[in-house]
């Protein structure tokens, strides 16, 4: 068996595998640097230690029987020969494949989202980054939701100065509705107003986000017009 990703859901799965006393080959694959982590944390604190945030110990994998590929990333998948082929060019054989990709960070549709200094908190390494760029600087935060938030809260005592930006008329109105959503007015002063011109050394984009599965275009599997890949029942195909 292959796991394209080594997030939660294929940690809990090599658990349940093992647990149900199977004992063929398991191997996790990531691009991440980390062993599966808690990766909602990262906006929260983003000089958090990464060892504090893995799911499991290192040691425990290896008592598991299971190995994890970091760094590794699947760029294709091919059903027919049952095989993945990975960034490093080389190929793994699987004779079952989950796919648990989740999603990653939605970036910035507008003129300058490629300039230095314009960042999205996807990794474990993004959140450092955007740690240290914040530092003394001026921070402008786009998105008004929970990624968005959490970030302009954990800088407001860090930078310069905080503000957000959001396509909503108050923090967390799409997410939580308007009464909920509305009682965050009390942060109004790190949002843009109106006219308002902001000076900005990084700005954080926390957007949204979009599946990780372009590495199935031309696989023959279903995906639907969100990127999502279709399954039945009991999520297989």
């Amino acid at each position: 068996m292959s796991s394209v990703t080594s997030g939660p859901a294929s940690l809990v799965c090599a658990e349940t595998l093992r647990q149900n006393a199977y004992r063929g080959r398991i191997v996790m694959v990531t691009r991440d640097t980390l062993p599966p982590y808690d990766k909602p944390k990262l906006s929260k604190a983003l000089d958090v230690d990464g060892v504090s945030i893995l799911l499991r110990t290192r040691d425990f994998y290896q008592q598991l029987e299971v190995e994890v590929w970091t760094q590794k990333e699947v760029v294709s998948v091919d059903p027919a020969d049952k095989a993945v082929l990975l960034s490093d060019g080389s190929s793994q054989r699987y004779d079952q494949l989950l796919i648990a990709t989740g999603c990653r960070a939605r970036p910035l549709d507008c003129p300058g989202r490629d300039l230095k200094g314009v960042e999205l908190l996807q990794r474990y390494e993004d959140a450092k980054e955007i740690h240290h760029a914040g530092l003394g600087r001026n921070a402008v935060v786009v998105g008004s939701s929970f990624i968005g938030m959490e970030v302009a809260s954990y800088l407001s005592d860090k930078a310069a100065s905080v503000a957000v930006v959001g396509t909503s008329g108050f923090p967390y109105q799409r997410s939580l509705g308007p009464e909920i959503g509305g009682m965050s007015m009390r942060v109004k002063r790190v949002v843009l107003k109106s006219g308002r011109v902001l000076e900005a050394d990084v700005v954080i984009a926390g957007i949204g986000v979009i599946p990780n599965s372009d590495f199935l275009a031309g696989s023959g599997l279903e995906v639907d017009l969100r990127k999502a890949v279709v399954v039945d029942k009991v999520i297989t195909r």
